[in-house]
């Protein structure tokens, strides 16, 4: 549709005709050029027509068509008592940003409480400083809660340091509004900000200490850092967590050192192995400043459950072989959740390493072989790879075992092991192989059988 033949008239007709596809070429040629005055107020009724395309799309249109008035059509809309609709020109008038202000200013002072709400919610997502003051001159004779908490969350987002002395205000006056202050005055970060947070630390219950523990990570600084060492060491429970999180954030930052003692060990440990995943990262990457013989066995026991950590984790491992070779058979015999995730770390190590000492070799293969009766055919398999690629003599003491896996894809992985190795026993292996139930594995093995026998009479 050419952009001159759309008129008022036009796009009247097509919506009394809920003619969804002249409304989609009417907007579709809108989006060339800025929409004439005279058509505004029509284009923004799309919005509240029944078709979600058509309104989808018209939202898309005035959400960046360059014409400014159409802020000013929306705003009004914040009244509407059609939940939907009032939502939708919420999303569009923060997406036309600092050119919704004003509009959303000027019909801020005859709001209602709930509108009154919403618009300060808009202003707080739109990073402009001139909803600033206004927001200010509310909070300063707001009587309403739910909009007073707007005010300061909207403040907060404006990163308003001026409005700190305002926002701390009201940190008495209500327990409702302490949550929301202490995240507002970590989003402000200020010095000053950062001294009220650990100022009403002490005195406020695990909710709030929460807040104040994740905003002093995101705003911290080298006095933050040991004020949290120093909570760390007299806090007990769930508290921990957030703690340590953020003492990671901090030190990562700004590079600083945690010293290092038993108790801190232990809760990062602690936090490693029943803390959520946002934490035991965190405790991870602290742990890793050790090369403690304790912390690297734990260590292993984790690995494989998540990726991040994982990477960290396998950097550590090959600082310190020893260690890890020396403690790797416990973990298995102990850890049967991430057996294979170790096995893999196992076959890696022993592929760039394979100068095992007589003893590590023995530990390894006892420990790798009990996993040869794992309920996971992938562990079986890894177990029966590795054990070839520790010694093959000693691998063919378990090959019975081997023979009797259920898996069609072990036994055929399993010939092609023994395939490398010319010996009695293998051949023995082969020949019980061949005459294997599966017609997969009866064929592979009569093959490499074959191999041979034309090998040796060449």
């Amino acid at each position: 549709m050419e952009l001159n033949s759309i008129t008022l008239q036009s796009v009247q007709k097509a919506i009394k005709a809920e003619d969804s596809q002249v409304l989609f070429e009417i907007i579709d040629s809108l989006f060339a050029a800025e929409i004439p005055d005279e058509l505004l107020e029509v284009i923004c009724s799309l919005l509240n027509v029944q078709d979600k395309a058509v309104r989808n799309n018209t939202a898309q249109l005035l959400s960046y068509n360059p014409n400014e008035k159409i802020s000013e059509k929306l705003a009004v809309l914040i009244s509407s008592s059609d939940i939907q609709l009032r939502n939708l020109a919420g999303e569009i008038l923060i997406k036309r940003q600092s050119n919704s202000v004003v509009p959303l200013l000027n019909n801020l002072t005859n709001a209602d409480d709930d509108d009154r709400k919403f618009i300060i919610d808009i202003l707080g997502l739109i990073n402009d400083s001139r909803s600033i003051k206004p927001i200010e001159g509310v909070l300063k004779t707001e009587k309403n809660e739910n909009v007073v908490l707007a005010c300061i969350e909207a403040l907060g987002n404006l990163h308003s340091e001026d409005s700190l002395e305002l926002v701390v205000q009201f940190f008495n006056i209500s327990d409702l509004y302490r949550p929301t202050i202490i995240e507002a005055v970590g989003k402000i970060g200020s010095i000053n900000a950062l001294s009220f947070l650990q100022k009403v630390y002490e005195q406020e219950d695990e909710l709030v200490k929460y807040s104040i523990v994740e905003s002093l990570g995101k705003i911290g600084n080298e006095e933050t850092f040991f004020f949290l060492l120093n909570e760390l060491n007299k806090t007990n429970g769930p508290l921990v967590y957030p703690i340590i999180n953020s003492i990671d954030i901090l030190k990562r930052n700004f590079n600083f050192d945690i010293p290092f003692d038993e108790r801190t060990k232990n809760l990062l440990l602690d936090t490693v192995f029943e803390g959520e995943e946002e934490f035991k990262t965190a405790a991870a990457h602290l742990l890793l400043d050790y090369d403690d013989k304790e912390i690297i066995a734990s260590l292993l026991r984790i690995y494989g459950n998540n990726f991040e950590i994982d990477e960290l984790l396998k950097d550590k491992f090959f600082q310190n072989l020893d260690i890890v070779l020396a403690n790797i058979p416990k973990a298995l015999d102990d850890c049967p959740s991430n057996g294979q995730s170790m096995l893999l770390l196992l076959k890696e190590i022993v592929e760039v390493n394979s100068g095992l000492t007589d003893i590590e070799k023995r530990n390894l293969i006892s420990s790798v072989s009990n996993k040869l009766s794992s309920s996971d055919e992938e562990i079986r398999r890894s177990a029966m790879e590795l054990l070839f690629l520790f010694d093959r003599e000693s691998a063919l003491l378990f090959i019975d075992l081997m023979i009797d896996d259920d898996s069609i894809w072990n036994k055929l992985r399993l010939i092609e092991l023994l395939e490398e190795i010319n010996n009695p026993v293998a051949k023995e292996a082969l020949e019980k192989l061949a005459e294997d139930e599966e017609e997969m594995v009866q064929a592979s093995a009569k093959s490499v059988l074959q191999n041979r026998l034309s090998t040796t009479e060449n």
